[in-house]
């Protein structure tokens, strides 16, 4: 919650509107299937309901909120993984057909579309392609600039309920709070600065252990949104 938090914090200060669907059956991927919500519902006796499926009440959600700002476009990130690509789809297939729906891969340097023509079979083989287009894509940011516009609805000035999103939670609430992982993307900068000035000389070495505290500990941040790989690159 802290992070997400932080992420609307950002947005006001840029003028940007942050909208948090509250999908009361399920915020956590893991509740997507049967599995889980029986093993949960066993566990829990304060279980009041079984979570629907995550994607399918995003989508309503989101379809909901289209209609009441009257969006002329939605711009969404880019996972490979099934369960994001399930959701993508649940959306898609509620929005209104002359609405442009635009996916952007903002998680890999090059775009998975323009990395390679062809399903490749090892790492060897794409890796000589990707560092090819390395320089094509791997450029300077533009600075973040505050929006000079603002939104009158009254859906704009609603302030998020963070009490009823923690209430509405499926997730397994046995997983606490990291501590030394801050939101935000200035802590995912001043990671970045320590792992440059204290552990890229000892990387190399010891890339391929993921316990080892030479590694730049920059995932939290690249998973989230808070920094980019090619910002951390360039």
């Amino acid at each position: 919650h802290r992070g997400l938090f932080n992420s609307g914090q950002e947005c006001r200060s840029l003028n940007i509107h942050f909208h948090l669907l509250n999908i009361a059956d399920g915020l956590s991927p893991s509740t997507r299937s049967e599995g889980a919500k029986h093993r949960w519902a066993d566990e829990d006796s304060q279980l009041l309901q079984p979570p629907d499926l995550y994607g399918s009440q995003v989508a309503e959600q989101l379809k909901s909120l289209v209609q009441t700002l009257n969006i002329g476009c939605i711009v969404t990130d880019f996972s490979p993984l099934r369960a994001p690509t399930m959701w993508i789809e649940h959306v898609r297939t509620q929005l209104p057909p002359q609405l442009p729906f635009c996916q952007v891969d903002a998680h890999n340097i090059v775009p998975v579309w323009c990395g390679s023509d062809k399903c490749e079979f090892s790492a060897r083989t794409i890796r000589p392609k990707l560092y090819e287009k390395t320089g094509q894509f791997l450029t300077e940011f533009p600075p973040l600039i505050k929006h000079p516009f603002s939104c009158s609805a009254p859906t704009c000035r609603k302030s998020v309920n963070w009490n009823k999103i923690r209430e509405n939670y499926w997730g397994d609430c046995t997983v606490q709070p990291v501590d030394w992982a801050k939101p935000g993307s200035a802590a995912a900068f001043q990671v970045l600065r320590s792992f440059i000035d204290e552990r890229l000389r000892d990387f190399d070495a010891h890339r391929n252990d993921p316990a080892n505290p030479a590694l730049s500990d920059l995932s939290p941040w690249f998973h989230f949104g808070k920094t980019l790989e090619a910002v951390a690159l360039y």
